[in-house]
C-alpha cells in the first residue's frame, strides 16, 4: 500500500527533510512547535511520526565560528 508520502517521496527524503529544519531553526536560535498530523495508513503516520521525534531529540549541531564567512560576520544595525 502507498502512503500519501511516499508517493511524493520516499521516507529517506523525509527524515533529511526533517533533520535539516531542525538543524538551521536551532543553529539560528529560533524557537520551534512541530505538530504531527496523519493517521491515514496504520503504521505510516506512526513511523514518520518517530522520525521527527528522532530529529527533534538529536543533539544541537556544533556552533558556528564567528569571521567563517556566514551571516554572523554582518554587521547589526545600529538602534535607537
Amino acid at each position: 500500500m502507498t502512503s500519501p508520502v511516499t508517493a511524493v517521496c520516499d521516507h529517506g527524503v523525509v527524515i533529511e527533510r526533517d533533520r535539516f529544519v531542525v538543524e538551521q531553526v536551532r543553529g539560528r536560535g529560533i524557537p520551534l512547535v512541530v505538530n504531527l498530523a496523519g493517521g491515514y495508513l496504520r503504521g505510516v503516520s506512526e513511523h514518520l511520526h518517530v522520525n521527527t521525534i528522532r530529529a527533534m531529540a538529536s543533539p544541537l549541531p556544533a556552533p558556528r565560528r564567528a569571521g567563517a564567512g556566514g551571516s554572523d560576520d554582518a554587521p547589526l544595525p545600529e538602534t535607537r
